[in-house]
């Protein structure tokens, strides 16, 4: 009788782990899950522009991460295509092929403080006299990453 009652013990406790990872991010490996949440999150407050240019831990991100956006009202491209006009001291960044000012958003370091709970460095930079970042916190909530807060780190 105990060994019954210690048996369904494991297997409950089995079975609800089973059914807790399941509602946990694939693989925690989702790494660009957070980010592109952190993206849309960031510019879900801005008037759309033509173009950002992305960079992720100091690095172009691949077509397939760019590709994520293709449904919003702005065109996402690598960092390394963007270009800088201007003097030393008043300068902005803008797209070759526009001619129109442009933004970089750049991510980095993603740290897992937990299953569900992770942050990352996130800033912005379009002039010379206008960029700034902040860190974000992210939860796993509701079957997505949702940003939950964010702390500034510097101001331009």
């Amino acid at each position: 009788m105990r060994s019954v009652r210690l048996q369904l013990v494991v297997t409950f406790v089995a079975t609800a782990f089973t059914g807790l990872t399941m509602l946990l991010p694939a693989a925690i490996s989702c790494d660009d899950d957070i980010r592109e949440d952190a993206i849309r999150f960031w510019t879900s407050g801005e008037r759309p522009q033509g173009t950002y240019f992305v960079c992720i831990d100091g690095d172009d991100p691949d077509e397939e991460f760019l590709s994520r956006f293709s449904d919003l009202h702005w065109k996402a491209k690598p960092a390394s295509l963007v270009r800088q006009r201007g003097n030393k001291f008043r300068w902005e960044f803008y797209d070759p092929e526009t001619d129109e000012s442009s933004t970089i958003l750049t991510v980095s370091d993603v740290a897992w403080a937990g299953p569900c709970y992770a942050r990352l460095n996130f800033s912005f930079m379009s002039a010379s006299l206008g960029g700034g970042g902040v860190v974000m916190h992210l939860v796993w909530s509701g079957g997505h990453w949702r940003v939950v807060g964010m702390r500034r780190t510097f101001m331009i």
